[in-house]
């Protein structure tokens, strides 16, 4: 069965439907908080070595780690996980007894003997790792395929390089031409465009000198008019003349009425052939101002066009000239990519040789570490072992047959062969390789492999 544990009732969400309103009106009017919560989530508890106990987590506040349950006899709780951690025993409930504290020298073997079988797998694990290591550091394929890897990579960038510079020069060699091309076509249309501005001058000229020459024409006929007019005037006084005697002179009354008659018509037509000239003259006029303003506004489009023209022409200069600086640019960067690729290379020649050298050393050294730590716990070990034998052998002993005065020095004397140091000391341990850092070597304060791992 799970624990459970109480928890505060977290914010209700307004989404979440509730119970219906008669039944609240019935029996929890006075109650609006009961409402449906969310279910809590459930944490498994994380204590070393496994635990079948979960906790609810309301959404609140850190997350529950431990379910501080009593399993086995053990609380599960921060404490004794750090104790397991660090390779101890965990304190038991209170009231329960502690087995291992009637038993120190069997628990002390025990903890001997674990602590020397981790450090062993630790040892073996390590040198296991520093092996791959070392075996892929010192593949000159490897190293081979990575140096080809970075040419390869500095040539496809070169060659971009190159063919960007050769088709910025292809683009501003063409746009040269094609400006070049328009100039040319520019130049010519302003030609073509000024001798039609010529030849529309000239007959715009020539039109002048003939509507100069019809106003000429329509003046000389006003005059002729006016001249009819005073005739017409000498005509007419001479008819009231004459009709005074027409009686005594019919035949002449007759004949001056029939030049009257045709100069009437002569008046007339020349009336006619004045508005004609008249109108001829003004349409000669708007032709002319028609003329005028379209050679005006080709000229204008024309000098628009030259004036582009020149824009265009210097801005491809200038992108030539940029061009041809990215060129450059381009030319340097590879020449600096050939020599930082060379110097790499040479420099990681030198690495890895020296790697390979460090690595070596440290492989020995952690070789004659572990030798020496494995010599130290075996005789611990041994030391502990006689200890327990003695005192085994002075709980037998017969107090009467037993001198008073070797009490407690235990059967068998332990051997000197070494200068007697505390409990759980561990012997000098050699001093780890030290290597001279490289150009391009990192700074670290902890290699693997220098210190064996502290528990």
């Amino acid at each position: 069965m799970h624990p459970t544990r109480w928890q505060r009732p977290g914010p209700v969400d307004a989404a979440t439907p509730g119970p219906s309103a008669e039944t609240v009106g019935a029996g929890d009017a006075a109650a609006p908080w009961r409402a449906r919560l969310q279910r809590p989530d459930l944490e498994p508890c994380q204590f070393p070595g496994g635990c079948a106990n979960s906790m609810e987590y309301a959404g609140a506040g850190r997350r529950p780690k431990y379910c501080y349950q009593v399993v086995g006899g053990v609380m599960h709780d921060r404490v004794n996980a750090k104790r397991i951690a660090d390779g101890g025993t965990p304190a038991r409930r209170r009231g329960e007894p502690d087995d291992a504290l009637a038993r120190p020298i069997a628990r002390a073997g025990q903890t001997v003997t674990d602590q020397v079988a981790a450090l062993i797998a630790r040892l073996e694990e390590g040198g296991t790792e520093l092996r791959d290591a070392l075996g892929t550091l010192a593949d000159p394929e490897a190293v081979a395929a990575e140096i080809a890897a970075a040419q390869r990579a500095a040539r496809a960038e070169i060659d971009a390089a190159q063919a960007a510079t050769d088709q910025a020069r292809a683009e501003a060699r063409a746009a040269r031409d094609a400006a070049e091309t328009e100039r040319d076509h520019a130049v010519a249309t302003r030609a073509s465009l000024d001798t039609e501005l010529a030849h529309a001058r000239a007959d715009l000229a020539q039109r002048d000198t003939e509507l100069a020459a019809a106003r000429a024409e329509a003046e000389q006929v006003s005059a002729e008019l006016v001249a009819m007019r005073a005739d017409l005037d000498a005509v007419t006084a001479e008819r009231d003349t004459a009709l005074a005697a027409r009686d005594t002179a019919v035949t002449a009354t007759t004949q001056v009425t029939g030049e009257l008659a045709a100069l009437t018509r002569d008046h007339s037509r020349t009336e006619t052939e004045l508005a004609s000239a008249r109108q001829r003259a003004e349409q000669l006029a708007t032709e002319r101002d028609t003329i005028a303003a379209n050679l005006t506004a080709e000229l204008a489009v024309a000098r628009r066009d030259l004036d582009r023209t020149e824009t265009d022409r210097a801005r491809l200069a200038d992108e030539l000239h940029e061009a041809r600086e990215q060129a450059a640019e381009s030319r340097a960067a590879r020449a600096g990519a050939e020599s930082s690729l060379s110097a790499l290379r040479e420099q990681l020649l030198h690495d890895v040789d020296r790697e390979r050298a460090y690595g070596e050393q440290r492989l020995t050294d952690a070789e004659t570490r572990h030798t020496a730590q494995l010599a130290d716990l075996r005789t611990e070990l041994a030391r502990a072992r006689r200890r327990t034998t003695g005192r085994s052998a002075e709980k037998d002993l017969d107090p009467t047959d037993t001198d008073p005065d070797n009490i407690g020095n235990g059967v068998d004397a332990e051997p000197t062969i070494e200068p007697s140091r505390p409990p759980g000391a561990r012997r000098a341990r050699p001093r780890a390789a030290q290597r001279r850092p490289g150009p391009t070597a990192t700074d670290s304060t902890a290699q693997p492999g220098d210190t064996a791992p502290q528990e």
